[in-house]
């Protein structure tokens, strides 16, 4: 008993203290936390505050940052590997933040729904039942609709071979060429 009330209580605390660190808002609001976080990557490739144009600061200030803090530092990690150990290039600089905010107008949402492609359309269980029985219906039109043999060509038992025929629309009757 008194073990459940140490632990119920333990857990209650670490409870009421994760929603502060779950909470924090995004990086687009907090603005203020770009110059500490790049000061940090800075000082982990060695170099220094100064490396850093006032100008670049001030991009990648007005940039939104959809993947928050994570694709900010892979951005600037990616563009302090990228500059392998020159002096800052602000062209490339701006020619990576560009291309970076392009790829990620790509890949995140725009309020509209993402068109579907053809796979999209029938849910992974459809198409995989679609692809065994395309592959089935191959494998016995090769071997002369011996289903036997086209079985045994895809390592699979016989009865497996008409289970995946079961499943098409027509009841898996085979019409032979």
């Amino acid at each position: 008993m008194v073990l459940k009330y140490c632990l119920t209580q333990s857990l209650s605390r670490q409870i009421a203290a994760l929603p502060q660190a779950l909470c924090q808002p995004f990086l687009r609001i907090r603005l203020q936390d770009i110059p500490i976080l790049l000061a940090e990557l800075l000082q982990r490739y060695g170099k220094n505050a100064e490396a850093l144009a006032p100008s670049m600061r001030e991009a990648m200030m007005a940039y939104s940052w959809p993947g928050n803090v994570r694709e900010l530092l892979a951005f600037f990690e990616s563009y302090l590997i990228l500059l392998e150990g020159k002096p800052n290039d602000e062209k490339f600089f701006r020619e990576l933040l560009r291309d970076w905010s392009e790829d990620a107008e790509k890949t995140v949402p725009q309020g509209k729904p993402a068109q579907p492609t053809r796979l999209a359309e029938e849910d992974l269980k459809t198409q995989l039942s679609k692809a065994k029985q395309e592959i089935v219906r191959e494998t016995l039109r090769r071997n002369a609709w011996n289903r036997r043999l086209a079985a045994s060509r895809l390592g699979i038992s016989y009865n497996t071979l008409w289970r995946i025929l079961g499943e098409t629309d027509d009841g898996g009757n085979i019409q032979t060429e």
